[in-house]
């Protein structure tokens, strides 16, 4: 179990290192586009439907890794105030919740991507045209890794209970 973590881990951290390194690049991008149009009144062919793209990579490729630094948006008002017991339940309903979501996503944007490289979808970038396709796919890979990362931490969460379950009848 644990060199699967290892593993996925790894896997977070290239997605992430690839989601850092095209935010860098939109940067560069962006700055270079607006230097080059103020100095010779045109900018760089295509930059905005690069940073388009370009965001999907950020986005998509940084979730998993998001949720297992814990950084995405929760309400604890309520949850703070239950025992750690129901605390690990409630956890264990949202991840489940978040997972069925999550894998419902998946399934419609590998669908979607699928479709797209079957009709052969382009769009303009400037003066060139590229397949769309491929950046369909950066969705449902980077929610596949989401879904791992979630059961990851569903299992997890069943531990913590079975553990709370088994130290509240050691007390009693």
């Amino acid at each position: 179990m644990i060199k699967y973590r290892k593993i996925l881990n790894l896997f977070f951290e290239v997605l992430n290192g690839i989601s850092a390194s095209v935010a860098i690049f939109m940067m560069v991008l962006v700055v270079l586009d607006v230097l080059i149009r103020t100095v010779c009144g045109r900018g760089i062919s295509g930059s905005v439907q690069m940073v388009e793209l370009g965001m999907l990579s950020v986005v998509f490729f940084s979730i998993a890794n998001t949720q297992k630094l814990g950084e995405h948006v929760s309400v604890e008002l309520i949850v703070n105030k239950l025992t750690k017991k129901n605390k690990k339940l409630v956890e264990l309903i949202m991840l489940s919740i978040y997972t069925v979501f999550s894998i419902c996503l998946t399934y419609y944007t590998f669908k979607r991507a699928n479709e797209s490289l079957v009709q052969g979808e382009v769009m303009w970038m400037g003066v060139e045209v590229i397949p769309q396709w491929p950046f369909r796919y950066i969705i449902p890979i980077g929610l596949f890794f989401l879904i791992l990362r979630l059961l990851d931490e569903f299992v997890l969460a069943i531990a913590d209970i079975k553990k709370c379950i088994f130290i509240e009848k050691e007390s009693r």
